[in-house]
């Protein structure tokens, strides 16, 4: 639901984005996926710090910048790689 407020006000600073999810993997504000029409080098970079600078997006630990035809809506296809290979989901076997 908080997409559907402040995506309209990320568009009026940031026109290039075209969709963001905030996934329940990441517990909706530490991992960002940002969906963007890349126009020009490095433009990933500065949507994603610009993000980082607005509101209560600077508590997001993680922004992932994706082009727009990445399936930014269905944001469990890059999660489930992506929080399988952290460290801090490794299982330890139980002694």
């Amino acid at each position: 639901a908080s997409v559907k407020l402040f995506l309209p006000i990320f568009k009026m600073n940031f026109p290039e984005i075209v969709d963001i999810a905030l996934p329940a993997e990441g517990v909706f504000h530490n991992l960002v996926f940002v969906s963007i029409h890349k126009t020009y080098p490095m433009q990933a970079y500065k949507t994603r710090h610009g993000l980082w600078g607005m509101g209560q997006m600077i508590f997001t630990k993680y922004v992932l910048v994706v082009d727009n035809d990445s399936a930014c809506a269905r944001p469990p296809a890059f999660t489930t790689p992506a929080m399988s290979s952290s460290p801090l989901r490794q299982h330890r076997p139980a002694m």
